[in-house]
């Protein structure tokens, strides 16, 4: 079996965490949390706001390449062994682009499309349990900041578009049509 990389993209409390672990589950995915370990990196080597020069890095839309590139030894070792790879926190096609490039891949690129924000706010509310002014403040700072660094780009290049707004038993049956049409097959 060839290597598979699978970039997923989403609105927070879309569905993306869900989606990676159910890979992770059934198709003995790894998980790669890009996102995060930008964020550890920052806070590793600047000072205790590394995770608010990081925020804002991200809201001045700045390219997160040259970031990236300093985790490249520590993405070798976690997608060294797998298969089948899930990178979770990829904000632009950029991203993708330096992972098609740079590490001789083709990303396939899945958006989990969930266009109710109640259901969203209902998600994100449990999960953190945020009371619902503050969760509504932080999805919806979330989705601007999406946008501005490229949402509706990455939705338009995307391959697959799931939508997350009906049951679980319908988005986990989503999930295995994109596997069968990708040739990916559980453990």
């Amino acid at each position: 079996m060839s290597r598979t990389f699978i970039a997923v993209f989403g609105l927070k409390a879309s569905g993306k965490t869900f989606f990676s672990n159910y890979l992770h589950d059934k198709y003995d995915a790894k998980i790669l949390y890009l996102s995060r370990m930008l964020e550890q990196k920052l806070n590793a080597c600047s000072t205790p706001d590394g995770f608010a020069k990081y925020s804002e890095l991200k809201l001045k839309n700045i390219s997160r390449i040259p970031m990236i590139q300093t985790l490249e030894n520590d993405i070798i070792a976690e997608i060294n062994e797998n298969d089948l790879v899930v990178i979770e926190g990829f904000l632009s096609n950029d991203d993708c682009k330096y992972f098609n490039e740079h590490f001789n891949v083709n990303c396939i690129k899945v958006l989990i499309s969930n266009s109710d924000f109640n259901i969203r706010l209902e998600r994100f509310c449990n999960r953190h349990n945020y009371e619902k002014d503050s969760a509504i403040t932080e999805l919806q700072n979330d989705d601007l900041f999406r946008i501005k660094a490229g949402y509706t780009i990455v939705k338009a290049g995307c391959d697959y578009i799931i939508d997350n707004s009906k049951t679980t038993d319908n988005f986990e049956n989503k999930i295995e049509e994109i596997m069968k049409m990708i040739g990916e097959t559980r453990v």
